[in-house]
């Protein structure tokens, strides 16, 4: 189940939760897909998670039976974790004792890009099972993928369907298109050069930079700038010069 919380500012920021799966009447678990190496990305599954339980609260559930139910979030991200590790788990403890003081809501914080690494550096036989698992999820050659399951993972029938699954996806241009559609009816809502490069779609920008029309290539930059963007990336992103963005920079100040 996707959904969206109300915009919190004016250019069309919101806070989407991507994957929400529902084990049984008191037990979900909520996929996060993370593209920016955000630092607020564990609040931002804190802000998802807690929307499932309210919904509870406004149907009048009891206290007593709210504490039954469970929310597990898997946050698939392309960022290094604080710790260093692959996988970090989370929980609402007590920072003094370092008990757990609620397991209503927990975490499990995956560097994808950190357990291909392990995986190929350590070799699978060398591995957790978690970690094989997640640099799957980061892989793009099916042969690979392949060689991380391994014959222990799935029984061959399992492995065979898997796998044949993941080549009608790929083929699957229908997919694809519901995708792109999908990005653009999202883009026409939000501010869409700041969407653009805070979620790594650069669609928005390089439209306005196909046109070639200066007046518009400048607003992004304005936009960019604003949101105190370096002048080096404002110049990968659009094509621009340092000079020229400082110096549009320096118009914009006065």
């Amino acid at each position: 189940v996707g959904y969206e919380t109300v915009p919190i500012r004016k250019n069309g920021k919101t806070y989407r939760g991507d994957i929400l799966i529902r084990l049984n009447e008191k037990s979900y678990v909520m996929v996060e897909m993370n593209q920016n190496k955000s630092v607020s990305i564990i609040d931002r599954n804190m802000v998802n998670s807690t929307r499932v339980l309210s919904q509870l609260l406004e149907k009048g559930t009891k206290d007593s039976e709210l504490k039954k139910h469970r929310i597990r979030v898997l946050n698939l991200n392309l960022m290094p974790n604080e710790s260093g590790n692959p996988i970090e788990h989370y929980a609402v403890c007590n920072t003094k004792t370092g008990e757990i003081a609620s397991l209503m809501y927990t975490f499990c914080n995956v560097d994808i890009e950190k357990c291909r690494e392990v995986v190929y550096n350590y070799g699978i036989e060398n591995v957790p099972e978690e970690v094989r698992w997640c640099a799957i999820l980061g892989e793009r050659n099916i042969k690979r993928i392949s060689d991380i399951l391994g014959d222990e993972l799935l029984s061959m029938e399992e492995k065979e369907n898997y796998l044949k699954t993941i080549r009608e996806v790929n083929n699957d241009e229908s997919i694809l298109q519901e995708w792109m559609i999908e990005e653009k009816e999202r883009l026409k809502k939000e501010d869409e050069m700041n969407t653009a490069y805070n979620d790594g779609i650069n669609e928005g920008i390089e439209k306005g930079i196909e046109k070639g029309l200066d007046e518009k290539t400048t607003e992004v930059i304005n936009k960019m700038l604003e949101e105190g963007m370096d002048y080096k990336v404002i110049s990968k992103v659009t094509g621009k010069s340092i000079d020229e963005i400082r110096k549009i920079d320096k118009e914009k100040c006065n």
